[in-house]
């Protein structure tokens, strides 16, 4: 029977939790298929796959693994600290985040957070955490010097948003977005023969998928302010934010970014041609 394996791990001591996580998975690999898609929080889910195989020393027919294109993990800590700070702001719980909504503006950096009264959904890039989280900041020291950030992956497939599809394929450009897939083993290659002929897809080049992937050619580069940027997060959060997060936004981005994506698209058409 086919079945999946799905774990989500919300984690602190993750070393311990992988092992035992890796235990429950080889016990299950005797199973006739098994497709293991390891869903953690904000976790560098290649590094895991890594780790994986290695522990279990060998490779298995029936074990698939799927990684993530991944742009660095933050610190838990400055998250609950964030979504505190929005609580404070609004004087109610959050009840529901997403770092990526396609509510009112299609694909592209809005997040959303909701509360018991009301919906809320702004562009990150004016938000200061999603903006220091995309431009790296806060992202975990290991993450500017991993080994993993190039096209050379562990797993069978390799699964990530087509940043960039409107360059390298507009006439395959969706506003509610596109998923890139890299195909990274021969086990990955069948796996994907047999589930693509159920799925509207295209055949594309490494070399037009990585311009605005750019963690599949080089980690990120650390920003000069990173080596201080969580001094003071234990104190005063506004003050940190105000200071530690701060950045400037470029007035006419702001109006640029009330415009939905597929509208930007069909104008960005209009002007090539």
């Amino acid at each position: 029977s086919q079945f999946d394996f799905i774990l989500e791990v919300f984690f602190e001591d993750f070393r311990q939790i992988f092992v035992e996580i890796f235990w429950e998975i080889e016990g299950v690999l005797d199973s006739s298929l098994f497709l293991c898609i390891l869903k953690l929080f904000s976790c560098h889910l290649v590094d895991l796959f890594a780790g994986l195989k290695a522990f279990l020393g060998k490779d298995y027919e029936n074990l698939y693994t799927a990684d993530i294109v991944c742009h660095g993990v933050p610190s838990p800590k400055i998250f609950e600290k964030y979504l505190s700070y929005i609580e404070n702001k609004t004087g109610e719980k959050v009840t529901y985040f997403n770092f990526r909504s396609k509510k009112g503006h299609g694909w592209q950096h809005y997040f959303q957070y909701d509360t018991k009264s009301k919906s809320k959904v702004t562009y990150g890039m004016f938000d200061p955490y999603y903006n220091a989280f995309i431009n790296s900041k806060i992202i975990r020291e290991s993450c500017y010097n991993c080994k993993y950030s190039n096209t050379d992956r562990p797993s069978d497939i390799t699964l990530g948003d087509y940043w960039g599809i409107e360059y390298a394929h507009p006439e395959f450009y969706s506003s509610k977005g596109v998923s890139l897939v890299l195909v990274n083993t021969d086990k990955g290659r069948k796996m994907w023969n047999d589930i693509s002929q159920n799925l509207t897809c295209i055949k594309s080049e490494i070399k037009k998928a990585v311009p605005l992937n750019s963690n599949l050619v080089s980690p990120p580069q650390k920003p000069p302010c990173r080596d201080n940027i969580y001094a003071g997060i234990d104190g005063d959060f506004d003050k940190f934010v105000k200071t530690n997060l701060k950045f400037k936004v470029n007035p006419l981005k702001r109006v640029i970014m009330i415009i939905p994506s597929d509208v930007k698209f069909k104008i960005k058409r209009l002007i090539k041609h």
